[in-house]
């Protein structure tokens, strides 16, 4: 089920504009006209795992998406 666009801005609360963003996105996108941040919003899950090598207490993130950033 996906959600609908966003109609504030998450980081400074002003209504968002529904357009095709500066940064060469060719999807309409919920971008803010005061602040320009771009709301995406991927329904898409991120599988994820921090295993931790040896006492030495170094982390390492792997992660496994379904397509390319």
């Amino acid at each position: 089920m996906l959600r609908p666009p966003a109609k504030h801005c998450r980081n400074c609360g002003t209504a968002v504009v529904l357009r095709l963003p500066d940064d060469g996105d060719t999807k309409t996108r919920a971008v803010c006209p005061a602040c320009h941040l771009v709301h995406y919003d991927n329904p898409l899950n991120v599988v994820g795992t921090v295993p931790v090598w040896g006492d030495s207490g170094q982390y390492v993130l792997l992660c496994k998406r379904n397509i390319e950033p």
